[in-house]
C-alpha cells in the first residue's frame, strides 16, 4: 500500500496576516480564508502530524492554538463590518418570492 495522504497538514497552514492585510482583501477573499481556518484540526494530538513536521510547517495549523484563536477573532470581526453576502438558499428564497410576486401581480391585471 502506498503512503498515507493527509487530508490537512503542512500544505493546509493558513498563513498569519495582521489586521492591515485583512482590511485590504476582498469579502470572498475573507470568507475563503475563514474556511480555510475552519478546516484547520483540533489539536497535535488528534492529529496525524508529527511534531518536527509542525515546527517546519509556516502558518497555523490547528484550532487549539493562540494564533488561530486570534486569526478567527480578528477574521469575524472584520467580516462583521462587511455586505452580507446571501448564500445560495437566500438567493433561492428571493427568486421564489419575486416569482410568487409577479404570478400574483399578473392576475389582477387580467392575465
Amino acid at each position: 500500500m502506498g503512503a498515507r495522504t493527509r487530508r490537512y497538514g503542512m500544505a493546509q497552514a493558513v498563513p498569519v496576516f495582521d489586521r492591515e492585510k485583512l482590511s485590504s482583501m476582498s469579502t470572498k477573499e475573507l470568507l475563503g480564508r475563514l474556511e480555510r481556518l475552519r478546516r484547520c484540526e483540533d489539536s497535535l494530538e488528534l492529529s496525524d502530524m508529527e511534531a518536527h513536521e509542525v515546527e517546519r510547517a509556516d502558518g497555523i495549523l490547528f484550532k487549539d492554538s493562540p494564533a488561530w484563536k486570534r486569526a478567527n477573532r480578528e477574521l469575524k470581526e472584520i467580516l462583521a463590518l462587511r455586505e452580507h453576502i446571501p448564500t445560495a438558499a437566500e438567493r433561492m428564497e428571493r427568486r421564489l418570492a419575486q416569482a410568487t410576486r409577479a404570478r400574483c401581480s399578473g392576475r389582477r391585471r387580467g392575465r
